[in-house]
């Protein structure tokens, strides 16, 4: 595989996954604004697997390797290629937002209802 254990999604297989990941956010963002309890749990969902897919392919694949195979002049490979960084700084740092995120979603687990959104003074 092209990219260790990730190179299914390299390709045309990423953009399918990539396709999918649109459609899932812009049914959980319809669900999100009617507060169902079902886009809750698919935005959690969506978070964890973004989360383990970038901190997987971060620690899988060394940063020399994902630039070998970008389309850059050699200029910009020499440079990037001196940089000390190895793949868990990357995934250590691409792993606090969707951690924030994921806290975000925690703490207002309370809003979401199996009936929705309820309109009216409780």
């Amino acid at each position: 595989m092209p990219y260790g254990p990730v190179g299914v999604l390299h390709g045309l297989g990423g953009v399918v996954a990539i396709d999918l990941a649109i459609a899932w956010t812009g049914l959980s963002t319809w669900g999100f604004f009617w507060r169902q309890v079902w886009s809750w749990w698919g935005g959690t969902l969506l978070l964890l697997a973004l989360l383990a897919a970038s901190t997987w392919t971060f620690l899988a694949v060394p940063p020399q390797e994902m630039i070998a195979g970008m389309p850059f002049a050699p200029g910009e490979v020499e440079a990037l290629t001196g940089i000390p960084v190895r793949g868990n700084h990357f995934a250590a740092f691409l792993g606090v937002s969707p951690l924030a995120n994921l806290g975000a979603l925690f703490l207002g687990r309370r809003d979401f209802s199996p009936q929705g959104l309820q309109f009216g003074l409780a």
